[in-house]
């Protein structure tokens, strides 16, 4: 594991120079950089406006080498590992309502932390588990009154704490059938004003979106399951802004095509949909989108070509309009993206971090 962590050029990337302590881009400029993490994605990220710029944390869990969690002050020109969690593999990231930083994922014994500048156990297995109790967490959100939810990265079963975490957990296995298979998988979670939504399906079922009812839920894990179109693949990301406005991404399998859904709000069931072949015309080479994101009418979805593996990025600026985006030479998979201000984070393989000045 590397332990001296210091900002090195991206393969393929040494043409491009990095600002002198400033983060602060011009428009249609990119700054790239990179955390030690080798492999396939990055599986989680959460940047923020800080005093001292640019701030932002992230995990690869799901790789080969995906221990740890980093951490940066200055936008990713120089990266620390954060004590604590070198023997973690780091799959979710977000905050408390207090601003506490929520990490989730697998450790020894541990699934989820609290982190204030230590980490801190916040949900264990018990001894003696059953297989519900057990997995590696692939989301993990907490609403403001404390109520959490945790899915599994590579299963259907799910965790929900209806009365916050100091209270028994509920096994969440029990929601499933809403839809039309009866086994609906989430593949990711989000909160807004206190309502979980998702988005899941597993690689022979239709493209959800799931939605905590406006009543609640009340003790037991119970969503409503929308179904965005007939295309069938997985849903990997959902987005939401703080008005409540949504993008999901994820993939045709039938098609070979990357595919976008953007709402208003979280009640509405008719999603619009965007094809990527309708932005970059036909491709020999099958497309996937592995994450999303949204500020308002800034949307962007980021994933690959699935042969190559180079970097695929759409984005919109009005909302409605969609443009393919190019990356720098030598960017390989785009797994996460993020609007921070007037600057758009994307990361993706081999601990790629990359900035786009808006």
């Amino acid at each position: 594991m590397w332990r001296t962590l210091l900002l090195v050029g991206l393969a393929g990337c040494e043409g491009l120079s990095l600002p002198d302590g400033t983060d602060i881009l011009p428009a249609g400029q990119w700054e790239v950089s990179s955390y030690p993490c080798v492999g396939s994605r990055t599986d989680a990220m959460l940047f923020e406006e800080s005093e001292g710029g640019l701030s932002g944390f992230v995990g690869c869990g799901s790789v080969q080498e995906g221990q740890g969690l980093f951490h940066t002050g200055n936008g990713g020109l120089t990266w620390t590992e954060v004590q604590g969690f070198e023997e973690v593999r780091v799959s979710s990231l977000s905050r408390e309502a207090n601003g506490t930083l929520l990490v989730a994922g697998v450790g020894p014994g541990t699934r989820v932390w609290r982190y204030d500048g230590a980490a801190t156990p916040l949900y264990s297995p018990p001894d003696r588990p059953a297989f519900w109790q057990t997995f590696h967490v692939g989301t993990f959100r907490m609403d403001s009154t404390g109520r959490a939810i945790a899915e599994s990265l590579t299963g259907t079963s799910a965790v929900y704490w209806p009365d916050g975490m100091d209270a028994p957990l509920v096994n969440g296995d029990g929601w499933f059938g809403g839809g039309d298979d009866g086994d609906e998988q989430i593949l990711d979670l989000e909160v807004h004003q206190d309502r979980f939504i998702g988005v899941g399906a597993r690689i022979s079922q239709p493209h959800y979106f799931f939605r905590e009812p406006a009543s609640g839920m009340g003790d037991a894990l119970s969503m409503e399951v929308v179904t965005l179109s007939a295309r069938t693949g997985e849903m990997w990301d959902v987005a939401v802004d703080d008005d409540g406005a949504l993008i999901a991404a994820g993939v045709d399998q039938v098609e070979s095509a990357a595919i976008l859904y953007t709402a208003d709000s979280i009640d509405q069931d008719d999603w619009d949909e965007l094809d990527v072949r309708d932005v970059i015309g036909a491709s020999a080479d099958a497309t996937r989108f592995y994450g999303a994101c949204r500020d308002g009418n800034r949307i962007a979805a980021v994933g690959d070509y699935s042969r190559t593996t180079d970097a695929l990025l759409l984005m919109s600026t009005d909302g409605v309009t969609f443009q393919s985006v190019a990356m720098p030479s030598g960017a390989g998979t785009l797994t996460r993206c993020q609007f921070v201000g007037d600057t758009l984070v994307v990361t993706g393989a081999n601990g790629l971090v990359a900035r786009l000045g808006l």
